[in-house]
């Protein structure tokens, strides 16, 4: 079982494991997909005869108003990512699919895997084949991305897909609909995540599934890739993966962040899939989301709240009045903000480094207080989770690197002990600082978006810190990528300091 499953694990039943037996259990049912799972439906599903294209029905949002997301039309959207059921056929080697970017598109779309909505990450642009075996110009995508709903690869993140088919059909239904196609085989991508990766041990690697639409016509007798390259031209298919989803940008030189590496069958990707990626059933996506649920009022109930003795000082009328107060509750346990956060990141820091990265918190609408001070919070374990922690010392974030065993050189209990309350409000405050600076750095990092606004955005509200690969486009000439110029954080939300508070001179 790899991070993300035990992660998993740790979210389904941090709210509910009783005993060593309990949480054992837990474990062992997180097993690899299972094709034989006839799991009922409850978010999105469809018989293969139905259509080419349906709906995605919205489900995943039926939730308590704390939680919903509400659409640009104030309606609830569908869940891109969470509404529609796999169903992947382990005799026909059919499936379901969501598309990322169409055939075709001059931009780079993503899902978000917390609103589940699209997102423009990038404005494409000519670009030359970094290892120099393509010498056409390489610009937009000759074939349709996607993802594989509920199915996460060996890198924890969505199965993504590449599809070949009707591309503007694609392009046409794509951002409310899910799709059929039928694997015929697939590769092996290298990813190199940050630097220049001189050896290829450097690399991660995970499968990508190569697909065909189904019900196709012009597809219909192919079965292998070897039959595809008699359809399309896979140099040309090949340059895109290695060129087209960005570059590593290094002390001004790019360095390849994708590389395409050896082919597998269509059995090979099934099987693959099958013993190596891990499904989120109905059962699992309740389990987390409710789980996710509870930690989420838990941290604004028991953390952000502020308490009896906050609550007097905020009343109080003279300095010495305030140093009263505090003195008179020196035997209460975790009496301020600082406390309370740094036991709550103790005892539930890596399920919530997770929760804030698969399960969406909170509404702005019902509660724009909550939301924000929930938008800060999730700042802090996107950016620990990155591998960063916060130096009480210098007050400020540091990179926690991993060591040899594979643990983090700075254990979880020992991050923010020392922190005084003045420093916890400096790591939240200098949460969206840094996340700001890791973009300017080309490192992985996350923003947060609102609304996918303006002539180039999708117009989806999102309210949402997305993650952002950062890997450069090495466009021919100078090209002001507009997407690079929004903010990583809307520049009117600050953070509200808790520690002024605690001031007796």
């Amino acid at each position: 079982m790899n991070k993300i499953s035990k992660l998993i694990v740790s979210i389904l039943f941090l709210s509910t494991c009783s005993s060593v037996d309990s949480i054992k259990e837990s474990v062992d049912d997180l097993v690899p997909l299972d094709l034989s799972q006839k799991d009922k439906a409850v978010f999105g599903n469809k018989e293969y005869a139905d259509a080419l294209v349906s709906k995605v029905v919205p489900k995943w949002f039926d939730v308590d108003d704390r939680f919903k997301l509400t659409s640009s039309m104030g309606e609830k959207p569908a869940h891109l990512f969470y509404d529609v059921r796999p169903d992947l056929n382990a005799e026909n080697y059919k499936l379901n699919f969501v598309v990322t970017t169409p055939e075709g598109s001059d931009k780079l779309y993503n899902i978000d895997m917390l609103s589940g909505q699209h997102y423009v990450d990038k404005i494409l642009c000519e670009q030359r084949d970094i290892f120099g075996k393509w010498d056409d110009p390489i610009y937009k995508p000759p074939f349709t991305s996607g993802v594989i709903p509920r199915m996460l690869d060996q890198l924890g993140t969505p199965q993504k897909i590449i599809v070949f088919g009707d591309g503007e059909y694609f392009a046409k239904h794509y951002q409310d609909n899910f799709f059929d196609a039928r694997v015929i085989g697939g590769y092996i991508e290298k990813v190199c995540q940050i630097g220049t990766c001189p050896k290829l041990s450097d690399y991660n690697s995970r499968i990508v599934v190569v697909a065909v639409q189904s019900g196709s016509d012009e597809y219909e007798e192919v079965r292998r890739i070897e039959d595809l390259r008699l359809k399309v031209d896979w140099r040309e298919v090949k340059a895109f993966i290695e060129n087209g989803f960005g570059k590593n940008y290094v002390a001004g030189k790019f360095y390849p962040s994708y590389r395409m590496g050896p082919e597998l069958s269509a059995l090979q990707t099934v099987s693959s899939l099958k013993s190596r990626s891990i499904l989120l059933s109905n059962k699992r996506l309740n389990q987390m989301r409710n789980s996710c649920y509870k930690l989420y009022d838990y941290v604004w109930e028991a953390v952000a709240k502020p308490s009896d003795v906050e609550k007097s000082l905020a009343a109080a009328k003279s300095l010495k009045e305030r140093r009263d107060i505090i003195r008179g509750s020196n035997k209460q346990p975790r009496r301020f903000f600082y406390e309370r956060f740094k036991n709550a990141f103790v005892k539930f820091g890596d399920e919530y480094n997770v929760c804030s990265k698969f399960v969406y918190p909170t509404n702005i609408f019902t509660n724009p207080k909550r939301h924000w001070f929930m938008a800060h919070y999730a700042a802090v374990h996107l950016l620990n989770d990155l591998g960063y922690s916060f130096d009480c010392n210098r007050s400020l974030w540091v990179k926690n690197p991993i060591l040899t065993n594979g643990q983090k050189a700075i254990k979880r209990k020992q991050e923010f002990a020392k922190c005084s309350a003045r420093q916890v409000d400096l790591a939240f405050e200098q949460s969206i600082n840094y996340l700001n600076n890791l973009r300017f750095k080309n490192y992985p990092t996350y923003r947060y978006i609102d609304y996918d606004r303006g002539a180039i955005g999708t117009h989806n509200k999102l309210y949402s810190w997305v993650y952002q690969e950062n890997k450069k486009l090495q466009c021919y000439g100078k090209q002001e990528d507009l997407v690079e110029k929004v903010p990583t954080f809307p520049e009117d939300i600050k953070w509200r300091r808790k520690a002024s508070i605690l001031r007796t001179k």
